[in-house]
Order: structure tokens, then C-alpha cells, then sequence
């Protein structure tokens, strides 16, 4: 069996919050001076599972990550694991790649490498939440087992809210490996030796076949997310043979429509005017929140499960009088709008209380609540990185928690 594993190298995640810092120019975290970077965790664990699978069936694991010259640490760590190959995607047009780019290169370099029954992936990025594929293979996410693999098929237990599902796929396929799925080994001394002695290839846009947009563009740039939506846009575009329209409800949106056209879009309608009409009724300009200054800010995550859900965290909310915000995962889905995100993307919160459920605490949510005086997280996930910027953590299903918490704070104000 033939394993292909992508991984990322990311800011350690251990590393406490006040030592980050934000460009809020270049929406950025800069990790601080000496701390070297890390593979995601849950890459971590989708390498493990890769590796099980070469112990019980044969044949080999191949690593590849995209990123700069420190990542071929990252691939060195492969390795030193056990994995038998690695490629190093390190092109200058893709370092600073959106998410869509940066799929589109993986999906080449898969397509390249040819020969694989299998390709593994982290659940999703820490430091960004993204998780985006362009493989066109059968994939299930987020996965905490591989059950079987076998004719012609694989068998996992895909992560659901009340528990999980058993999903048979046939084979190549994708499954996105959640933190539950197994513990770590320890890199070997033979493996280690190993990792010294490898030669990484090195493979460029050229060699893909594949470029990031052109962002040399006039004036400020567009915020990575509009930068996902437009190039997400243009290829299903190019897909319908359609062209690519964009709508900007700002009063002053000249610099904005330049950045726009650089990715790909080929007509832009302004709301210049306080109010416009459109086809769905009033389109009403507005400005992005980058900034919450409530006192108390609660807020949900992917953890949530649906998006009926969020009554529950309104209703805290109601009761405490506090503004309700969202991860990126929830806002990406859809459930709330954009407005409410917060994270190095969204919206950047300094409360006196901050109370998250079912956020998993990926560095570019924790950039945007580094100002928050008081943090409680609410995660059935015991391992979850939130409760490492948690003053106060509660384990265990929101379902039972957060009803009970919010029927006592309403039936006893005085202990608000």
C-alpha cells in the first residue's frame, strides 16, 4: 500500500498567547524570535496512521508539505518517523499562497507523484482552521479510527456530535485525521540517523504546473479570505464557463475593485449610496468589525455540530448581555455571518470574559481574544488547544453544560 501524507509547519501551538505578535497591516502572526516552528498535530497524527498502515499491509509513505526552507524540518521529522520519502514544494509565487492556491499545488503534487492507494490529511490546519482539498478523491473528515482496509476499500469512524459514524469508502481516498486517532511514536535513533542522511527533492509552481494569483496590485491588499472567496470563485466560474461578478457594499471601494480584478474577477457592482436595491431587497454597505468592545463575549465553534445549535449560545448570551461571535469554521459554513468571526481574519476581541464552546483554539482564533482578561472554554475534547489560554475549563458535552449554566445564571442574576 502506497501513503501519501501532506503536513504543515505551523507556530507552536504551546507557545503561550501574550508572545504572539499580530501585523494587523498584513494579517499575520508573527511567532516569536527563537521558538522553531512545528507539524501541525493533527498532520501528526494522520503520519501515524500512514505509518500503522505500512506496518500492517507493506509498501511506503510519502510526505509532502509546501513552505519555505525551515519546512524541510518538518519533512526531516517525517522521516526520522518512519516515512520512506518526502517532497519539498518551496516555490517564492507560493509561500504566501491562499488556501485555494495552496490545495491546488498539493492536488499537483499528488497527481506528479502518480502511483498511491491512499492519501492522508490533518482534520485541518492549526493555525488557520483551513481545510481545503482539490483531489477529487472520496473524502471523510474528521476521522478518529481506521477500522480496515481492505478489497478495494477503507473503513473509518468519522467524528460526528453524538458520537460517530462508520464510513466505508472506496479506495484511493482522503480521510482527515483527528487527534483521537492514535498516540504518537518517537522517532527511532535509526530513523533519526536516517533523516540526516535524505534527500529532499525540491519541486517548484513550475514543475506543478500550477501559480498563485498575481498580487502585485495597487493600494492595500484584500483580506485572505476575500482572496479564498475570489479565487474559490474564479475556478467554479471557469468550471460553469461563466463570468466572475463581485459585489462591494462600500461607499469607497476603488482599491478594493483593483485587488479584485488581480484574482481573477472580471466585473465589480459598488453600493456607493448608504442603502442600494438589489435582488434579494436592501443592500446595505457596511464596515468590517475588527474590533468587539463588549465586556463579555460569548462564543461557538465547529464543535457546535449544526447550525440550529447556535440557539444555545444566544441564549447564554441573552442572559448575560453579551455579544455572540463565532470561529472561523462556523462562519466559513455559513451558520452566522462573516461579521462574527473572530481570529487573525475576523474580528479582534478584548472582553472581560470570553467563553468559548466547542472552539478548538487554533492559533488564528486565539490572535484575535490575546486581549480578553478572563477566557472559559467548554470542550469534550480534553486534548483541545483552547484550554491552553483557558483560566477556566469545563470537559465535557455543551448539550448538558451549557442549558444548566445558563437556567441557574437566569434564575440567580445576582451571581452574574
Amino acid at each position: 500500500m502506497d501513503i501519501i501524507v501532506t503536513v504543515k509547519q505551523v507556530p507552536d501551538p504551546d507557545i503561550p498567547p501574550r508572545h504572539f505578535q499580530v501585523d494587523e497591516a498584513a494579517r499575520k502572526v508573527i511567532p516569536p524570535q527563537g521558538v522553531a516552528p512545528v507539524m501541525n498535530g493533527y498532520d501528526a497524527n494522520a503520519l501515524e496512521a500512514a505509518l500503522r498502515l505500512k506496518d500492517k499491509h507493506g509498501g511506503t509513505v510519502t510526505v509532502v508539505t509546501l513552505g519555505g526552507d525551515r519546512a524541510r524540518d518538518t519533512l526531516k521529522r517525517g522521516i526520522a518517523m518512519g516515512a520512506d520519502a518526502a517532497i519539498h514544494i518551496n516555490d517564492p509565487a507560493l509561500l504566501d499562497a491562499d488556501a485555494f492556491t495552496t490545495a491546488q499545488a498539493l492536488a499537483a503534487t499528488v497527481k506528479k507523484i502518480g502511483a498511491f492507494d491512499l492519501v492522508l490529511s490533518g482534520r485541518q490546519a492549526s493555525d488557520t482552521d483551513a481545510d481545503q482539498v482539490q483531489l477529487g478523491l472520496p473524502a471523510v473528515s474528521p476521522v478518529q479510527k481506521v477500522e480496515e482496509v481492505a478489497d478495494g476499500s477503507i473503513t473509518v469512524e468519522r467524528i460526528v456530535e453524538d458520537g460517530y459514524q462508520r464510513v466505508r469508502s472506496h479506495l484511493p481516498g482522503l480521510p482527515g485525521m483527528s487527534s483521537e486517532a492514535n498516540e504518537l511514536r518517537y522517532p527511532p535513533l535509526k530513523g533519526i540517523m536516517a533523516a540526516g542522511r535524505a534527500q529532499i527533492p525540491v519541486w517548484t509552481a513550475a514543475d506543478l504546473g500550477v501559480g498563485a494569483p498575481e498580487r502585485k496590485v495597487a493600494g492595500e491588499q484584500l483580506a485572505p479570505t476575500a482572496q479564498e472567496l475570489a479565487s474559490e470563485g474564479r475556478r467554479i466560474a471557469d468550471q460553469l464557463e461563466q463570468p466572475l461578478v463581485a459585489f462591494l457594499a462600500l461607499q469607497d471601494a476603488t482599491v478594493d475593485a483593483a485587488s479584485l480584478g488581480a484574482y481573477g474577477v472580471e466585473r465589480v457592482l459598488v453600493a456607493d449610496q448608504p442603502a442600494a436595491e438589489g435582488p434579494g431587497g436592501a443592500l446595505v454597505p457596511v464596515s468590517p468589525e475588527w474590533r468587539v468592545a463588549a465586556k463579555i463575549v460569548v462564543s461557538g465553534g465547529r464543535g457546535l455540530g449544526a447550525p440550529d445549535n447556535r440557539k444555545a449560545v444566544d441564549d447564554l448570551a441573552a442572559v448575560l448581555g453579551a455579544a455572540v461571535r463565532a470561529s472561523r469554521a462556523v462562519t466559513d459554513a455559513g451558520w452566522v455571518p462573516a461579521s462574527h468571526q473572530v481570529g487573525l481574519t475576523g474580528a479582534t476581541v478584548a472582553p472581560d470574559l470570553y467563553i468559548a464552546i466547542g472552539i478548538s483554539g487554533a492559533v488564528q482564533h486565539v490572535a484575535g481574544i490575546t486581549g480578553a482578561r478572563t477566557v472559559v472554554a467548554i470542550n469534550r475534547d480534553a486534548e483541545a488547544n483552547i484550554f491552553k489560554y483557558a483560566r477556566f475549563g469545563v470537559v465535557g458535552d455543551w448539550k448538558e453544560i451549557l442549558p444548566a449554566f445558563t437556567q441557574r445564571l437566569s434564575e440567580t442574576p445576582s451571581e452574574r
